[in-house]
């Protein structure tokens, strides 16, 4: 498995994805209380997805990460009851293999980490992190609550990340090649470590033939969202020239020498048609030495895409940028 081991993110002040609304009974992310054992670590992002992480360090048997929730229905719902929600994982075990002499390293688990979603004591579903990652494998789940389980009134809906296995034991589905750029980091007869990332999110409650809203890209929208969207839109060049604010976030502590972002960024395609003119400072005031281009042409009719590149130094792990 390759990994990028520092994770950024840019959160923009522009909304990307929207559904149409809930056709269920929402729980919220925030709502579920967080339990961890072992490395795990677990927090909401920005995305309003709840994120199970264990980071790059041996894992241990038993070693778990669970989220739950208890949810009320109201009595008038019409069976069948389903649990609806949206989950995904960033590992993944392909047919790639680095070969002995490699400066390319690998590593590959099956039957260590599990992913897996509760109903009170009832085990609804259940799947290996190295599960499939083809882009015609779907990401939601819909599952049917058995009656039984509802029958007492309110009841629990966990969602867990379990190692029933520690990368410690070798099974004999795994794979490992120490490349010959990593020894400092991971020596031969080091225990094997096991990153990933979980991803949990739009959990509802659906009775009947309900089905969940699924959120679509801008450019998938209905014309008459994209109509009231674009009235509200300004249409001259302001006198002053308007800032961006963006969210720069590192999931870990940037190294020393800091860690490469070229990223896009969405702009009204009234402003200066030069990405010279623009540039990106820090909350504090202090500008960020970068390179801007322009990136494309206006889509939508109304904004441009500019690229920016920028080192990220240590103590921008969390920075509000513009």
């Amino acid at each position: 498995m390759l990994i990028f081991r520092y994770s950024l993110l840019l959160v923009l002040s522009l909304t990307s994805f929207c559904g149409s609304g809930t056709a269920g009974i929402e729980v919220p992310v925030t709502q579920f209380d967080q339990a961890r054992s072992g490395e795990f670590q677990s927090w909401v992002d920005r995305r309003d997805l709840l994120v199970m992480h264990h980071p790059w360090v041996p894992s241990a048997t038993r070693g778990s990460c669970e989220a739950t929730a208890t949810v009320s229905l109201p009595s008038n719902l019409i069976p069948p009851i389903r649990l609806s929600l949206y989950q995904s994982d960033d590992y993944f075990n392909d047919f790639w293999r680095a070969k002995n002499d490699s400066w390319l390293g690998g590593d590959g688990f099956y039957g260590h980490r599990f992913k897996q979603v509760w109903v009170n004591d009832r085990l609804l579903w259940e799947s290996d992190v190295a599960d499939a990652n083809a882009p015609q494998a779907s990401a939601n789940l819909d599952l049917e609550i058995p009656t039984e389980a509802l029958e007492d009134g309110p009841f629990t809906v966990s969602l867990r990340v379990v190692d029933k296995v520690s990368s410690w034991v070798e099974l004999a589905s795994d794979t490992q090649h120490i490349s010959t750029t990593e020894t400092a980091a991971e020596k031969p007869g080091d225990p094997a470590k096991f990153w990933t990332h979980v991803y949990w999110g739009d959990v509802q409650i659906l009775s009947g033939s309900e089905k969940t809203d699924v959120g679509l890209p801008p450019v998938q929208r209905r014309l008459r969202d994209q109509v009231k969207v674009h009235a509200g839109r300004p249409t001259e060049k302001p006198s002053i020239q308007p800032s961006h604010p963006f969210r720069l976030v590192c999931s870990s502590p940037l190294p020393k020498g800091g860690y490469p972002v070229r990223c896009g960024i969405p702009m009204p395609r009234f402003l200066e048609e030069e990405a010279s003119h623009y540039r990106i400072s820090q909350e504090s005031g202090w500008v960020v030495h970068s390179q801007i281009e322009n990136f494309t042409h206006p889509v939508d009719g109304w904004r441009r895409w500019v690229a920016v590149e920028f080192v990220a130094r240590p103590g921008m792990e969390e920075t509000e940028m513009k």
